[in-house]
């Protein structure tokens, strides 16, 4: 989410919530003592857009440490699979190997009876009768060795998939958690966008109510006398949607810009990949490089750790700009040139074309 020059609307959390309840009351109680409804409205919107801002760290924080539970714990679930094929295989070995032995200790027994496979290459005398026992001692001890060693291996796997079971275990705990709060705060975000959007559209209402007051007292006035403006605007999201067009060129990070283009409008959702739909800062910056056909994960502080960073004065359109710091970067933008970025700004906006601000940068990076 973007720190600097943007708007008070973000993620929602408890307080927002719980500020947004009394919303409905207040409205007819300022109305019946006179007061000025569309002010009082007003400052009750500043009043939970502000709680809401406030608590939009948080939620890029927790946005951050989901995104990097959730790679964890995936890494350890493939690192079991891994660990366990190994010892599946390692097992068919040991399998392999016993049969083989068997194999070895009944062609000897074999051999120095009646059969003639090995007697017929080393003979039937006494000294090739020690050279056959030799022969079959030296093949058992190999394979019985063999077995041996790779028991060893299996036992060590297992001590290997123990751990990661462990970790696993752990890390998914820890992803669950995460999860669980994410949910939460997700259902609080939409009861606090719902009670701001109700208290919008009494804005809406009153500020009409007054425009048609004005529009009947102009037509009882002289034609002369124009009707003073409504003493208050209507609140609504700020934000972008811009039409520009991209710019031209070619390349993997022009493929990148052009596919960011292609979202403008497209409305801010935490935790949003899906084009057209919604999509969060990072959420965007991966689909858009993913276009170009470059993975990148959905974690800001992941794209960053991963991309070559670059400096600010060698930027080259479909780079990413992060900001934050402390090691968790809390939003990225794609640069498009021209001092500007294409960026999933927030909660209440679309993703919009904005100046690069330099409050919390961090730094950039090239996929």
């Amino acid at each position: 989410m973007r720190r600097g020059a943007r708007s008070v609307l973000s993620g929602a959390l408890v307080g927002a919530v719980a500020a947004s309840v009394a919303f409905g009351p207040t409205i007819a109680t300022a109305a019946s003592a006179g007061a000025d409804p569309i002010g009082s409205l007003q400052a009750q919107a500043s009043q939970i857009a502000s709680q809401i801002a406030a608590d939009g760290h948080r939620l890029d924080l927790l946005s951050e440490q989901y995104y990097q539970a959730q790679a964890k714990d995936q890494a350890l679930q493939n690192e079991v699979a891994s660990a366990q094929a190994s010892i599946a295989a390692t097992r068919q070995q040991v399998e392999a190997a016993r049969t083989g032995l068997r194999n070895a200790a009944i062609a000897g027994f074999i051999d120095g009876g009646t059969s003639n496979g090995l007697s017929e290459v080393i003979g039937s005398s006494a000294d090739s009768l020690m050279l056959r026992q030799e022969y079959l001692r030296a093949t058992t001890d190999s394979v019985a060795t063999g077995i041996s060693r790779l028991h060893v291996a299996e036992e060590q796997l297992t001590v290997r998939e123990s751990s990661l079971r462990s970790a696993e275990a752990s890390a998914h705990a820890a992803l669950q958690a995460v999860a669980n709060i994410r949910s939460q705060a997700m259902a609080q975000q939409a009861s606090a966008e719902a009670t701001l959007g109700q208290v919008k559209g009494h804005l809406a209402a009153l500020v009409a109510q007054a425009q048609a007051a004005a529009a009947a007292a102009a037509e009882r006035r002289p034609t002369n006398i124009q009707p003073p403006p409504p003493s208050s605007p209507v609140v609504g999201p700020s934000g972008g949607g811009t039409t520009s067009t991209p710019p031209s060129g070619s390349g993997a990070g022009m493929v990148a810009v052009r596919a960011a283009y292609s979202q403008l409008g497209v409305p801010y959702v935490w935790g949003g990949e899906t084009p057209g739909v919604g999509f969060d800062c990072s959420g965007l910056t991966a689909w858009a490089w993913g276009q170009a056909g470059v993975y990148l994960p959905h974690s800001a502080t992941m794209q960053y750790n991963m991309i070559q960073h670059v400096s600010m004065s060698a930027l080259l359109p479909g780079d990413l700009i992060f900001w934050g710091g402390g090691g968790i970067e809390e939003h990225v933008a794609i640069y498009i040139g021209g001092g500007d970025v294409i960026a999933a700004p927030e909660t209440g906006q679309v993703i919009q074309i904005q100046p690069i601000w330099y409050s919390g940068l961090v730094g950039a990076g090239r996929p």
